[in-house]
């Protein structure tokens, strides 16, 4: 079964993450922030995986923190579902338009975990969610996924846009790299070592 369940609780709250990877871009997610569960839906449905996403996070702790802990934990679920992966495509890529931004993303799934964001100077703040943290939530991704990650703009004024458009293209890339066409050819994971730009 390509899945996983991911479930964290202590102090500093609580998550729970059911993850498919042969899905139909079902997505139920509640995170505390609005604007995050809709990137995080976007991003479901352009990778047609199956997610449902809970966290419940103290109210004193801050945003910065929220992310973090579910991006850290969103990758983790990729990483569990695929262990052992046989027969994937193991890369994938994508250019996604949303309104008036493109942006590129590239993966290599089962990889040394790396991070090359280039999305602009993200200074706005939509529904109170710090568009500058989007790097924070991608860096906890990628690196527990074990995924080599690049999320480029081409071009782009609105800043909604561009961050919309950045994980709707990861989707896409991720489910392109993870989808299995190749019956039993083993794709191996390289090392752990942890790189960010």
């Amino acid at each position: 079964m390509r899945s996983s369940n991911i479930e964290k609780r202590n102090e500093q709250g609580q998550i729970s993450v059911s993850l498919s990877l042969d899905g139909n871009g079902r997505a139920e997610v509640n995170t505390g922030s609005d604007f995050l569960d809709h990137l995080l839906v976007g991003f479901t449905e352009c990778g047609r995986f199956n997610l449902e996403l809970r966290a419940r996070i103290p109210n004193d702790s801050d945003l910065h923190h929220t992310i973090e802990i579910v991006g850290d934990s969103l990758g983790e679920a990729f990483g569990e579902a695929l262990k052992g992966a046989t027969g994937i495509r193991r890369y994938g890529n994508f250019f996604m338009p949303v309104g008036d931004a493109l942006v590129m993303a590239a993966v290599d799934a089962t990889s040394i975990p790396y991070l090359k964001m280039n999305l602009g100077k993200l200074e706005k703040n939509v529904g109170g969610f710090d568009l500058a943290l989007v790097e924070t939530f991608l860096h906890a991704f990628a690196c527990s996924a074990k995924m080599n990650v690049h999320v480029m703009s081409q071009y782009g004024s609105d800043f909604h846009n561009i961050v919309e458009a950045a994980f709707k293209a990861l989707g896409n890339a991720i489910g392109t790299a993870v989808y299995a066409p190749y019956g039993n050819t083993t794709s191996l994971r390289k090392g752990n070592a942890v790189t960010l730009e």
